[in-house]
């Protein structure tokens, strides 16, 4: 065990208790709930998003195995934010991270973001959802590459599936009503249970571990779930989510996968991947983003103008 870890869990238990377990913001009605491992950028720009686009609510960001600079950046940009930083000082999973940060949320509303989801504008009209009954949004965990400029490269993949979980939920976004999740599905409704294998028919190496809870939805309340569609854009892999036509966040997947290895990565180079990421942060940054997807986002639309406004 790295005891440096322990000691940070520790001193933020009692920095807890001194103020009486009251959040760093108290949040109005949502929780935003945010695993972290090893990718410090990211977190700095999805930490910057929520608050960009939800001033208000209280965010809380998972650590237990990240490497001691990338938490230690990590609890930088909490600190900035105004994010809690909860440190685990035993490994746990993702979904192990999943299911311990739905056990803190006690607000109307729980987004769950995985630390390289950054949101491109309010979610309040997925919140509407919940209120007419739905228990989970999210996107549909299956995703294919078909970007121009990522085919034009990996002519090879043009149209390959890159998920395959048709029927679930992917974690990267995940906007729930928890307290009608634990009514449903128990207090640790994640985990997918082995006796559920031969259900899992949508292909692939293998379900995700925490797959349970789309499966518990689907067979205790039908019609709790709404998926949501994606597009591939001209970042990387890189895909933006969709509710009614308009994309809503932009998710870049392997943040902390590519961080500390080389090769290949699902037959793409790793090197590529990295370059990607890093020009999707500098361009975010710089309030450039642009996704060459042109029938989404217009430069001479006032919505995407706005879009990026500090």
């Amino acid at each position: 065990m790295r005891f440096w870890r322990l000691r940070a869990a520790v001193g933020e238990k009692w920095g807890r208790l001194l103020r009486d377990n009251s959040p760093v913001v108290k949040g109005d009605h949502v929780t935003f709930l945010i695993p972290h491992h090893n990718s410090v950028e990211f977190i700095d720009a999805c930490l910057h998003a929520v608050r960009r686009h939800h001033p208000d609510s209280r965010i809380i960001v998972a650590d237990c195995a990240s490497l001691r600079d990338q938490y230690q950046g990590a609890r930088r940009a909490c600190e900035r934010h105004k994010a809690e930083l909860r440190t685990g000082w035993l490994r746990h999973g993702h979904t192990g991270q999943l299911e311990y940060l739905l056990s803190l949320a006690d607000t109307e509303v729980a987004v769950f973001l995985d630390q390289d989801c950054v949101l491109l504008r309010p979610l309040t009209p997925l919140f509407d959802h919940l209120r007419q009954g739905k228990l989970l949004v999210g996107p549909r965990d299956f995703m294919t590459l078909d970007h121009p400029r990522f085919v034009s490269r990996f002519p090879q993949l043009r149209g390959k599936p890159m998920r395959f979980g048709r029927s679930f939920i992917h974690a990267s976004l995940m906007v729930t009503d928890p307290a009608g999740i634990r009514d449903v599905a128990g207090r640790r409704p994640f985990y997918w249970r082995s006796e559920w294998d031969a259900e899992y028919t949508d292909g692939g190496a293998r379900g995700e571990k925490y797959y349970g809870l789309c499966r518990q939805l689907r067979m205790k309340k039908p019609g709790s779930i709404l998926p949501l569609e994606h597009r591939h854009t001209g970042y990387g892999k890189g895909v933006v989510y969709l509710h009614d036509g308009a994309a809503v966040a932009y998710h870049n997947w392997y943040s902390s996968s590519v961080r500390y290895r080389d090769g290949q990565l699902d037959l793409v180079d790793v090197s590529w991947l990295r370059d990607e990421a890093k020009r999707f942060l500098d361009d975010y940054w710089h309030d450039e983003l642009n996704f060459d997807l042109p029938d989404l986002f217009s430069k001479s639309d006032d919505r995407y103008k706005k879009m990026f406004l500090k």
